[in-house]
C-alpha cells in the first residue's frame, strides 16, 4: 500500500504499525558520550551554508566528487532538509516521519540519514546549516570523528570527506504559520518548543558512517501526532535501522550524569561489499590523493584544462585535422599534437560502434579511453611519468568493478567537448 506523505497521519498510523516489520539489519556500531557539537565556521577554507527560511526547506545538491558508499551503492550528491534528514539522490521534504523501511511515496527505498526526522518549521526562527570538509590535514573535526570510529570499530580509519549538519533551535510546524495565533493554546505551546542536534556523515571511500550528536534537554519536542524517527535507511528495504527508544525527546540524556552529550554511530556502507570491491576502492582513492599531492587541487587542473583546445566534433574531422594524432591505430582516440605550457594535452575519443561510428564521447565514459585532459603529453620536455594517466584510468574506470569509481578519475582529468572547434587549415 502506497501512502502519500501529505495525507493526514491520523488516517494511517494504525495501518503503519501493522505493516512495518521490525529491523532486520541493524547498522548501529555504538553509542556513548564521544564528542560535542562542532563549531561551524572554525576551519580555515571551509564555509558554512544555511537553508532558506521556507516550509520544508532543503539544500541544493551537495556534490560528493569522490562518491559516498551507502548500502551497496555509491552516491554522488546529498541534501540536507529542515525536517531532520540527510538524503541522497533527492531531497526528502516530507515531514510526516515513518519508521524504516518506509512505504511513504517518494521516500521508500531511498538513502536516508535521520538524526531526528519530524515536521520542522524554520520560516521565522531557527537555523539549519552545514559545511563540507575534504582535507584531513586541516580539519580537526575530520580527525576527531575518524578517531571515534577507530575506537568503536577497532580498525584504523582516516576519513577523506565529511559533512556536518546542525539543526539549531528548530521549531515544529506550525510555528511559522500566519494563523498560529488563531490555534488553541496547546498547539501554540507545542509550536514554541525548540530542538537542537547534529549529524555528521563521513567516508574514506570504502567505509561510510553517520554520527548523531544530542545534548541533554536540547530536544524539547517530537511530532505532534507521533514520535520523531531516529535511524538510517540504506536503500532497498533491507538495510535499515530504527533507534530503539520509547522516550525520543530524552535521547540526549542517555549518558547523564557522565556527560551532557550523547552520540550514536552508524555504519552506512554495506558489510556485504566484497573484498575485491574494497580493494578496488582503496587503490583508486589512494591514487586520487597521490595525484592531488603531485599536481595540485581539482581547481588547479580544471583551470589548466580550460586552456586546452576543443575536440574535433567527429572522428572524421579528427582524422583530417593535421593538429591531431591518433594515439593507437584503431582506437579512434586522438591527442593534440603539441603540449600546453603545463605539458598537458587534450584527448578526444570517438565511438567505434557501427551504428554511431565517429560520435564524440562527451560523457564520462568507463571505456579504456575517454575524452578528457591528459596531464602529460608524451612529447613534453623532461617528462618521464607519461604513463600515469593511463594507470589512473585503468584502476578507476574498469567497467567490471561496478562501483562507480570513474568519477574520481574525471574529477582529476576534466572532460571536454567540441564547443568552439574550428577545423585546422594546417
Amino acid at each position: 500500500m502506497k501512502i502519500n506523505c501529505k495525507t493526514s497521519l491520523s488516517l494511517f498510523i494504525a495501518i503503519l504499525c501493522l505493516l512495518l516489520p521490525a529491523p532486520i539489519n541493524g547498522s548501529m556500531i555504538g553509542e556513548g558520550p564521544y564528542t560535542t557539537y562542532a563549531t561551524l565556521g572554525s576551519t580555515a577554507g571551509v564555509s558554512s551554508k544555511c537553508l532558506e527560511r521556507k516550509l520544508r526547506s532543503s539544500s541544493h545538491a551537495i556534490r560528493i566528487p569522490t562518491g559516498f558508499p551507502i548500502g551497496s551503492s555509491v552516491q554522488h550528491k546529498a541534501y540536507v532538509s529542515a525536517n531532520g534528514v540527510i538524503s541522497f539522490e533527492k531531497p526528502i521534504q516530507c515531514g510526516d516521519a515513518s519508521p524504516f523501511p518506509t512505504n511513504l511515496t517518494n521516500v521508500e527505498n531511498g538513502f536516508i540519514i535521520a538524526p531526528y526526522w519530524s515536521d520542522s518549521d524554520i520560516r521565522s526562527t531557527g537555523n539549519v546549516c552545514y559545511e563540507v570538509h575534504d582535507d584531513i590535514s586541516s580539519s580537526r573535526l575530520m580527525r576527531t570523528v575518524s578517531d571515534i570510529i577507530h575506537k568503536l570499530t577497532g580498525t584504523s580509519y582516516n576519513g577523506y570527506w565529511l559533512m556536518v549538519a546542525q539543526w539549531r533551535n528548530v521549531h515544529p510546524f506550525p510555528h511559522g504559520a500566519s494563523f498560529l495565533g488563531q490555534l488553541n493554546s496547546d498547539i501554540q505551546s507545542f509550536a514554541n518548543k525548540v530542538n537542537s542536534y547534529q549529524a555528521i556523515i563521513i567516508t574514506d571511500h570504502v567505509r561510510s558512517y553517520a554520527l548523531f550528536t544530542y545534548r541533554c534537554n536540547d530536544i524539547q519536542w517530537s511530532g505532534y501526532m507521533k514520535n520523531a524517527i531516529i535511524g538510517t535507511n540504506a536503500g532497498g528495504g533491507s538495510l535499515y535501522n530504527n533507534y530503539n527508544t520509547s522516550n525520543v525527546t530524552g535521547v540526549g540524556c542517555v549518558n547523564m550524569p557522565g556527560s551532557e552529550f550523547h552520540n550514536i554511530l552508524y555504519q552506512l556502507s554495506s558489510l556485504r561489499f566484497s573484498n575485491s570491491y574494497q580493494t578496488k576502492y582503496q587503490e583508486c582513492s589512494n591514487y586520487y590523493y597521490e595525484d592531488i599531492a603531485k599536481y595540485g587541487s581539482n581547481d588547479v587542473l580544471a583551470s589548466q584544462a580550460q586552456g586546452l583546445p576543443p575536440c574535433p566534433c567527429s572522428g572524421q574531422q579528427a582524422q583530417l585535422d593535421g593538429m591531431w594524432r591518433e594515439i593507437k591505430t584503431g582506437s579512434n582516440c586522438y591527442d593534440y599534437k603539441f603540449p600546453s605550457s603545463t605539458n598537458a594535452t587534450q584527448r578526444c575519443c570517438y565511438s567505434t560502434d557501427s551504428t554511431g561510428w565517429g560520435a564524440l564521447k562527451t560523457a564520462q565514459s568507463t571505456d579504456q579511453y575517454g575524452t578528457n585532459m591528459i596531464v602529460y603529453h608524451e612529447n613534453a620536455a623532461n617528462v618521464t611519468d607519461t604513463g600515469s594517466d593511463e594507470y589512473f584510468r585503468s584502476i578507476c574506470c574498469s567497467e567490471s568493478d561496478g562501483v562507480g569509481l570513474c568519477s574520481l578519475y574525471y574529477a582529476r582529468r576534466p572532460p571536454n567537448d567540441c564547443t568552439g572547434y574550428t577545423p585546422s587549415s594546417w
